[in-house]
């Protein structure tokens, strides 16, 4: 195993190879401080799929919410901004409330606390696309611990019904829409790759240049200027989020991405989300804009 880290497919290579012994339906596996869990299933032909972080959220969202006996318009789930959008648009279809917080989940342990302080909330789940869930105020963090138990009593909840995780996504996207994501990283060290992603961001920041790239872009969102513009009425709000150097853009379409420098590495990470009415073309859409960000990024 060159890493622990659950959403590299490697994480779980040893235990793949071993569920195709046994025959396993799931298999799970936590990095090595178990905040986070990656999941892959078992499909028709006996290959083990591997759901993305942002799977596994809409997944138990969709399963804890459907199984709460009695919603309160206060009842929360909480995501980051860099988190797909299948998770919120089911939880809003049961009238729950649905908030984002900047990339990390101290922002959503913050927001627990402001609940129970305020009483203005009732925090039900929060997640974010690298693979980390909490369900409960048990604790202010991702917790894998959780969110395997969750998983496996979701798993065997299906199973009784003579589904898989992978039919019950599609059971999702079959009435939410179909929902692609994808997350790529671009490296750039020392002193002359700190200067490449200032240059790179200040780019992303200029309107006329993006608008002849990249077509029916509806909104953009400047989170270091806390600042969201309206491309066709030009109007601009204010984002109620603290400053943070992110650039999140969508188009008519809802799809979007989301481009930032990390925080711990020398890298500029992109999300992407894109959505269509069949996998096929949530996936064309995808790979569409993947490569209109890399041009961009390149010229």
């Amino acid at each position: 195993m060159k890493s622990p880290n659950p959403e590299e497919r490697d994480a779980l290579h040893l235990a793949i190879e071993y569920a195709k012994k046994v025959n396993a339906d799931i298999v799970l596996g936590t990095d090595s401080d178990c905040d986070r869990v990656g999941v892959a299933v078992r499909n028709l032909e006996g290959e083990y799929i591997l759901l993305t972080g942002n799977q596994i959220g809409a997944l138990l969202t969709n399963y804890i919410i459907s199984h709460m006996e009695d919603i309160k318009p206060q009842d929360t789930v909480i995501k980051t901004i860099v988190t797909s959008d299948l998770g919120a648009k089911i939880a809003k279809s049961y009238g729950l409330c649905v908030i984002e917080t900047l990339t990390g989940f101290k922002y959503i342990g913050e927001k627990i606390k402001e609940f129970e302080s305020t009483g203005s909330n009732n925090f039900v789940l929060g997640y974010e696309e690298s693979y980390g869930y909490l369900a409960g105020t048990f604790v202010r963090d991702k917790d894998a611990v959780i969110a395997t138990m969750l998983i496996v009593e979701m798993a065997a909840y299906y199973k009784n019904k003579r589904l898989t995780l992978l039919d019950e996504l599609n059971n999702i996207y079959r009435k939410y829409g179909f929902y692609s994501d994808y997350q790529e990283s671009y490296k750039f060290e020392g002193i002359e790759g700190n200067n490449k992603i200032r240059s790179i961001m200040n780019k992303f920041r200029k309107l006329e240049s993006l608008l002849t790239c990249f077509k029916d872009i509806d909104v953009i969102e400047d989170y270091n200027y806390q600042e969201r513009l309206f491309i066709k009425t030009n109007h601009k709000e204010m984002i109620d989020l603290p400053k943070s150097n992110v650039i999140k853009i969508f188009f008519k379409d809802k799809s979007w991405f989301a481009i930032r420098p990390s925080g711990t590495e020398p890298k500029l990470k992109v999300y992407y989300s894109s959505v269509g009415s069949t996998s096929s073309e949530s996936l064309n859409k995808l790979n569409q804009l993947r490569a209109l960000v890399r041009d961009y990024l390149n010229n």
